[in-house]
């Protein structure tokens, strides 16, 4: 004789038999799950700070009066010191607390300052919109023999009067102002200065 299909008999809840030490096992499992909840969420945060810590550019201005054999130069560059790439969005010149227009409106004015010395080609580059991490890009190059002798001395002399200041993000739009002093944070890079 066939005992027919299996019923299933409803699961009964467990219960200790003290009604108070129940409702103190269910409110401490609902905290475990919201500690480890908050756990996660504080865990998801930390990561992302460790991979925007992973990505900080650190942008500075660098100059450099002379070669590897000596010889004597003009060499304005951003130098990248950060772990990640920095995308640049102004750069400001000032020459003798003045802004300048153009890196060719600050040769005028450092050539007329010498004396009017004789203009030659001169290096530009308007290529520093991306800077990888641990890299350089050269903004300006005075040197023989495209640039007469007297115009490379005249911005060796010049040197001190050319002050420089950099707005740059990083790939998570975190942005920073460097100049003389360290990297300070900003919302926002504000104006144009002279990126192309």
């Amino acid at each position: 004789m066939d005992a027919g299909p299996d019923i299933e008999t409803p699961h009964k809840h467990h219960h200790t038999g003290s009604r108070w030490l129940d409702i103190a096992l269910g409110v401490i499992a609902i905290s475990i799950s919201l500690f480890s909840a908050a756990l996660a969420v504080q865990n998801g945060k930390a990561m992302d700070r460790m991979v925007e810590a992973n990505s900080w550019p650190d942008v500075i201005a660098t100059y450099q009066p002379g070669d590897a054999e000596g010889h004597a130069l003009y060499k304005l560059s951003l130098q990248n010191n950060g772990v990640g790439p920095a995308r640049v969005k102004t750069l400001n010149i000032s020459y003798k607390g003045r802004p300048v227009a153009s890196l060719h409106d600050l040769i005028t004015q450092v050539a007329q300052d010498a004396g009017g010395v004789q203009l030659r080609r001169v290096g530009e580059s308007g290529a520093y919109r991306v800077i990888p991490a641990r890299q350089s890009v050269d903004i300006l190059i005075v040197q023989e023999p495209f640039s007469s002798p007297e115009m490379v001395q005249a911005f060796l002399k010049a040197a001190p009067k050319i002050d420089t200041s950099v707005c740059y993000c990083s790939i998570f739009n975190e942005c920073w102002t460097s100049g003389d002093d360290e990297p300070k944070p900003v919302k926002v890079c504000r104006g144009k200065g002279l990126i192309p």
